[in-house]
């Protein structure tokens, strides 16, 4: 077999795989890609939210990604095969944040948080607040569970 003839067989086994990469979004606010299909994995980069990203391989609950320069893994958690869509003609009277569309399609929104407030006043929000801004590395995630009996999977 001559090179051209080897080389046009390799393109017939590709093509039929070409385009029919998964793409799925990005439902959080910044969403990690890991070097491994595991919470611990070191985060390559983050995708921000209504980022797009394409699947080359599934793993459980992990996807191998690629996001422009960059491969790696992400937890299905992270992700959503739809994406919102604004038609032409559309008139919004407001903007919304990606975090108030990612908490709208859990049925939480800044009207239901304002009506919980006003129902339980004498809760203090000062802590959540600040564990809302807290952020954890995989180094001190993965001290903590060398500490405990945590076991780590990768499903």
């Amino acid at each position: 077999m001559n090179k051209k003839n080897a080389f046009a067989g390799l393109l017939l086994l590709l093509v039929p795989t070409f385009g029919l990469a998964e793409s799925l979004t990005v439902q959080i606010e910044k969403a990690p890609i890991r070097s491994t299909p595991s919470f611990l994995g070191k985060i390559i980069t983050n995708v921000s939210h209504q980022g797009s990203v394409d699947v080359i391989e599934k793993k459980g609950a992990w996807r191998l990604v690629k996001f422009g320069s960059n491969q790696g893994w992400m937890h299905v958690s992270a992700l959503v095969q739809s994406q919102l869509k604004l038609h032409a003609g559309e008139i919004l009277d407001h903007s919304v944040s990606g975090e108030e569309v990612s908490l709208a399609g859990k049925g939480f929104n800044s009207d239901v948080e304002k009506a919980y407030r006003s129902q339980h006043g004498s809760l203090g929000y000062a802590w959540i607040d600040k564990m809302e801004k807290v952020e954890i590395t995989g180094a001190e995630l993965e001290q903590f569970a060398s500490k405990s009996d945590f076991k780590v999977t990768t499903r």
